[in-house]
């Protein structure tokens, strides 16, 4: 039963790897004391042929060896910090990004009201003159090419 349970643990250690590769940096939390109390008659055909290399099965490694667990006390070492640190510094990003784009925004607002004010004005121009008129040489009244007003409003529709 134990070694099954110890077999669920390598293959789901292995998905987890596979899914979040950052656990790689954790020990697997395996107590290296769980497999000593075993009787075993042939640990050869009970244990699997390549056991997970993530599994301490032998004595703890040296102090400076040691793998921070997910599970430990160490809380500068979990494995939420460096998530946190990540989370951080996407966080810094997404407000240099708002703020990148806030200025932006401000901008074109500053621009739109800039043009709402000349078209304003221009439509105020436009509504308080007449068209040029001129005479030709029959007498004959006609609509200047050259019309302020005209043109005042072209730009306007555009």
């Amino acid at each position: 039963m134990l070694l099954t349970t110890i077999e669920l643990w390598v293959a789901l250690d292995k998905i987890a790897l596979k899914e979040i590769p950052m656990l790689t940096d954790y020990s697997p939390e395996v107590p290296t004391s769980l497999l000593e109390d075993l009787l075993l008659c042939k640990t050869a055909s009970l244990l699997p042929s390549s056991p997970s290399p993530r599994i301490p099965l032998s004595l703890p490694l040296p102090v400076e060896q040691l793998v921070v667990g997910v599970f430990s006390d160490n809380h500068c070492e979990h494995l939420w910090c460096p998530l946190l640190q990540r989370i951080s510094s996407l966080q810094s990003l997404k407000s240099r990004i708002e703020k990148a784009v806030q200025q932006e925004v401000d901008e074109k607002v500053d621009e739109l009201e800039n043009e709402n004010a000349r078209y304003a004005e221009l439509k105020h121009e436009a509504a308080n003159i007449e068209h040029k008129f001129g005479v030709n040489r029959r007498g004959y009244e006609y609509h200047d090419n050259n019309c302020y007003k005209c043109a005042l409003e072209r730009e306007l529709s555009t």
